[in-house]
């Protein structure tokens, strides 16, 4: 009796259209906290790598060696690495590089 009823319950999932089987996915997706959580950190990281040019305080490839090992400030939000380049204009310029290395594969 079961079986009838999931074999029922396929068949209506069949006949209800293309587009039904996809929307329940999206729908289930969304109900998943942990999926909405993991879906706005791939979007940040997409857009914060669209918009790098404008977000980045600095050029990612100045360096300064005077600033070495600085740590977070209003100037160098994440600090600096060792040669005193910033490391939040690196990040961003590298996840642009990352993107396009992804979608070239």
């Amino acid at each position: 009796m079961v079986a009838l009823a999931e074999a029922v319950a396929s068949c209506e999932g069949a006949l209800a259209g293309p587009g039904a089987g996809r929307r329940r996915t999206v729908r289930r997706l969304l109900r998943d906290r942990s999926a909405v959580a993991g879906m706005v950190v791939v979007l940040a990281f997409v857009l914060g790598a669209i918009a790098a040019p404008w977000l980045a305080p600095q050029p990612p490839d100045i360096t300064d060696f005077g600033n070495r090992f600085a740590p977070p400030s209003m100037a160098h939000p994440l600090g600096t690495d060792h040669v005193g380049r910033d490391e939040l204009s690196r990040i961003l310029h590298g996840a642009r590089l990352s993107l396009g290395m992804a979608l070239s594969a």
